[in-house]
């Protein structure tokens, strides 16, 4: 058997492991593509809420350096100790309710 053919029988024989690289066998065609494009006109609603979620879940990302540009470009230098606080209280509730969320 020479080096490619035993390699070719290598990844064969070991599909879906991590330490092997896996080779599309298939070509994408237009036929799978017009495949996905029913699958998606079927859910259609189901893809327009994740993408929207999506949306929605990277604006809330966004908010967290905000309130610290706000917190160093006006708070800090007016001296506005109750807006700091609040920005302050908003940003460790909000890392709280994530981590509580998201841990075993």
């Amino acid at each position: 058997m020479s080096k490619t053919a035993n390699q070719e029988a290598q990844v064969k024989n070991t599909r879906n492991r991590y330490d092997v690289d896996e080779y599309l066998d298939e070509k994408i065609t237009l036929t799978n593509f017009k495949g996905c494009i029913k699958y998606i006109a079927r859910v259609k609603w189901r893809m327009a809420a994740a993408l929207g979620l999506s949306v929605l879940s990277s604006l809330i990302a966004l908010a967290g350096p905000l309130f610290i540009q706000r917190a160093l470009d006006v708070s800090i230098p007016n001296k506005d100790m109750r807006e700091l606080f609040t920005m302050a209280a908003f940003v460790a509730e909000s890392r709280a309710t994530y981590h509580s969320r998201h841990t075993l």
